[in-house]
């Protein structure tokens, strides 16, 4: 190999044609510098390579955890929609109860004042009280009141014309003549 025209470079370097080739010298000074250089960019991009996996990684397990969260919102959701559907029918059940009620209710008050109208006359016709005395009597006021009335038997007997005494041949006995056939052995004083 024949080494020729060696020139000297501006950077330190020096350059040289061997063989018909340019070849470049550098001293081992520069080449260690930038040798170490090189090493000390390669290890902050190494650390920047590891930070930004750790950051990824990081991310990763947060986008994990939201998309779990996400999962538990849509299935919350889910279940309220479902809970929503349920209530939309028992609403509608009560609804239809209510109107069934409604129903009933009338026809209660229907036949309440039908009772309370056949009360009333029961009192004029067969216990010969008043309608003006009736009139703003209530149901209960009415069952009180006919609860009395026959306890005391007003009402709910014949009529006796004749003081207590059955006429002869009316076909009426008298209470005692009742318990005296009843109990033949018994004497009534």
């Amino acid at each position: 190999m024949e080494l020729k025209d060696l020139v000297a470079n501006s950077d330190g370097s020096f350059t040289v044609q061997a063989d018909g080739k340019s070849i470049r010298l550098v001293k081992e000074s520069d080449l260690l510098a930038i040798k170490g250089a090189s090493e000390n960019v390669k290890v902050d991009y190494e650390a920047k390579i590891s930070k930004h996996l750790t950051d990824l990684a990081e991310s990763k397990r947060l986008l994990d955890e939201k998309h779990n969260l996400l999962l538990q919102e849509q299935a919350a959701k889910e279940a309220v929609m479902k809970d929503a559907q349920e209530a939309a029918t028992l609403k509608a059940k009560v609804g239809e109860y209510e109107a069934k009620l409604n129903e009933a209710m009338t026809g209660r008050t229907e036949t309440e004042k039908h009772l309370l109208d056949m009360l009333k006359e029961r009192f004029t016709t067969t216990y010969k009280v008043p309608a003006d005395k009736v009139k703003d009597m209530n149901l209960a006021q009415l069952r009180d009141a006919e609860k009395v009335l026959a306890l005391t038997g007003i009402g709910t007997r014949s009529a006796n014309y004749d003081g207590g005494a059955a006429a002869v041949g009316s076909g009426e006995r008298t209470p005692e003549q009742r318990l005296a056939e009843r109990y033949p052995t018994m004497k009534v004083v």
